[in-house]
């Protein structure tokens, strides 16, 4: 994108006579961003065809064809998802040159920053710096003169970020708008999130339309380390081998502190290893008897001996769906004055197949009642399980609400933790992967097998006249009981 296009409208944006620029940084960026997405993914969605052809015009208001982003091959999957990012980390360069650029001029015209001799300060967004080797040439051409701070680590080559979250926290702030909306922050006028965010949900547009076994691929967890890869490898110059260079900002509404500000060094562990409207239709109800002692008993005592108290799965799922929602203070959500902000949102917590919260209760009354113990749990820190705690949190990074369709996706993970988990269905039996979702990778494999299970549990309950369900029988359908499972018969 070139620096002209940046400072003039897209044929398709009204003129807004200065009124956005309240709400966004470099809005006629955002745009022209938003829209090198759009066209991407056009231009993808027509390489499922037996012959693809390039020169297909697109008009503005066309739409991708998300059925055909989703059986996409492996590499042109890949290849787009490598566009996406590489288009939100232009926007990052983009809207920092320009952050800059109003910056300096700020500073030089009230005198608090001059440049003396024949120099002046880079204006051109081809020379803004995406390296450390960038940044040194950068700062020659205005004589060695800047306001930028190089810190004593900078200097010295010790990276400031090191995590792919750290790294996502300190340049869009957050991947999939979990934060609370503030119309003050400064965060709230980043074209970069912004980005982002629209980026997420087309992505999540694709991943609807995925089969089970492929939406992983399209998963958040999986663009994440897309996107940081990019950021430390591709925002270079060829034969620029040095450290790659965000600007840094912090957590609260300000965004950024100018005082001392200057570049830092991103480079990432080599080993780290991570921590529509859809119709939510209940699923099918019939009377049973008797106490609910289905998750109970498929706790896996003694997986990790760190585990003392070992949590139950439905209350890892409420109490992440109770944070999430305190967090996120969607429709009254964290309100006292609101009794029950919890029926607004199960509905819409996004499972496999479109169902509701509701298969894994006995009813609704059931489920709020769980709802009410977990909150019970949440607002008093002396009586939480550190285990269950850490476990609801598990995976915060990575929430997300999609807009359309509204929904809560909260199980995402990042690639090491669900191949991890769902290698621990075996034929052995299933231990590994319920120790799993026990610290909280609850995965789309663990949700749709608990739910087949499930359903067999209510229909021995129903069937039965004593409505007894024992212990060994629950562990035996989800294959995680006491004894080895090699040579039996796998009857769910």
């Amino acid at each position: 994108m070139s620096e002209n296009e940046l400072r003039v409208h897209p044929a398709f944006v009204e003129q807004t006579r200065g009124s956005m620029k309240k709400k966004l940084n470099m809005t006629i960026g955002y745009y022209r961003f938003i829209g090198i997405i759009k066209k991407k993914m056009m231009e993808f969605s027509r390489r499922v065809a037996m012959v693809y052809n390039e020169d297909v015009p697109d008009g503005f208001f066309d739409e991708p064809d998300y059925e055909h982003l989703s059986r996409l091959s492996e590499n042109h999957r890949d290849d787009l998802l490598l566009e996406i990012a590489r288009i939100i980390c232009m926007s990052y360069d983009t809207e920092w040159w320009y952050i800059l650029l109003q910056r300096s001029n700020h500073l030089i015209k009230t005198k608090k920053f001059r440049i003396f001799g024949n120099f002046q300060y880079q204006k051109d967004l081809e020379h803004f710096p995406r390296t450390k080797a960038e940044f040194y040439e950068w700062i020659q051409k205005t004589g060695g003169q800047t306001f930028l701070s190089q810190s004593h680590d900078f200097l010295q080559g010790r990276p400031y970020v090191r995590t792919k979250d750290h790294l996502i926290k300190v340049t869009i702030h957050d991947l999939t708008n979990t934060s609370p909306y503030d119309g003050k922050s400064k965060w709230s006028k980043s074209v970069t999130r912004h980005v982002t965010h629209f980026a997420m949900e087309e992505i999540g547009r694709i991943r609807d339309k995925s089969t089970d076994g492929n939406k992983s691929e399209w998963g958040v967890g999986k663009f994440q380390e897309i996107l940081a890869n990019q950021f430390v490898n591709a925002r270079r110059k060829p034969g620029d081998d040095s450290d790659s260079i965000i600007w840094p900002t912090c957590p609260e509404p300000r965004m950024i502190r100018w005082h001392e500000f200057g570049p830092k060094i991103v480079r990432l562990d080599a080993n780290e290893l991570p921590h529509t409207p859809q119709s939510r239709a209940p699923p099918p109800t019939f009377p049973v008897r008797g106490n609910d002692v289905f998750f109970k008993n498929l706790v896996i005592a003694g997986y990790s001996e760190n585990q003392r108290k070992y949590p139950q799965l439905n209350q890892i799922v409420m109490l992440r769906l109770l944070i999430y929602l305190r967090t996120k203070k969607r429709s009254g959500a964290g309100d006292p004055k609101n009794s029950n902000p919890l029926k607004n949102h199960y509905n819409i917590l996004k499972l496999p197949g479109g169902v509701s919260l509701l298969i894994f209760f006995d009813n609704e009354a059931k489920l709020l009642e769980c709802a009410k113990a977990m909150t019970k749990v949440q607002n008093n820190p002396t009586v939480l399980n550190e285990e269950l705690r850490r476990a609801a949190l598990y995976n915060q990074d990575l929430w997300c609400t999609r807009s359309d369709p509204e929904s809560h996706e909260l199980f995402h993970y990042h690639k090491n933790d669900e191949k991890d988990c769902d290698a621990g269905f075996k034929l052995s039996g299933n231990h590994m992967a319920f120790g799993k979702a026990q610290e909280g990778v609850i995965t789309n494999k663990v949700l749709r097998f608990l739910m087949e299970i499930r359903r067999v549990y209510n229909e021995k309950r129903h069937s039965r006249f004593d409505t007894t369900v024992e212990k060994a029988e629950i562990q035996d359908w989800a294959r995680c009981g006491s004894k080895d499972y090699s040579y039996t018969k796998n009857t769910i």
